[in-house]
């Protein structure tokens, strides 16, 4: 760590600068509670409809999260409430999985109906 001496007209005072030091993206704690926008800054996660492969959870709610915010904000809102009423710290429904499990049976339909179809095409 070292020190800096400031001397300018109406101030002095010495800056402390460390390798540890926060200047790069630090937000004052007067701030905390203000959170910028989720997916501000950052590219639109790619549609699981169109992958080769099955799309993770995760991968399906940061699609579902960044192209219907409204609806992912309600799906939470039910499942916070549904979990209130429960009790116990049980979690009765999760909205945004069920609409993945509904995807994944989608996805497997049409990987089946592939397969059938091309089962059926003649060899050369």
């Amino acid at each position: 760590m070292f020190s800096l001496r400031l001397t300018l007209p109406g101030l002095t005072g010495v800056l402390r600068i460390d390798a540890h030091s926060r200047s790069h993206g630090y937000r004052s704690p007067g701030g905390r509670g203000q959170y910028p926008p989720p997916y501000a800054n950052r590219r639109a996660p790619p549609d699981p409809h169109t992958f080769d492969y099955q799309a993770s959870l995760k991968q399906y709610a940061d699609w579902f999260r960044y192209y219907y915010p409204q609806q992912a904000i309600e799906e939470d809102n039910l499942d916070k409430a549904a979990e209130q009423e429960a009790g116990g710290g049980s979690k009765p429904r999760n909205g945004i999985k069920t609409k993945w499990e509904k995807y994944k049976k989608e996805f497997t339909a049409s990987q089946v109906s592939a397969v059938l179809f091309l089962s059926r095409l003649p060899v050369m």
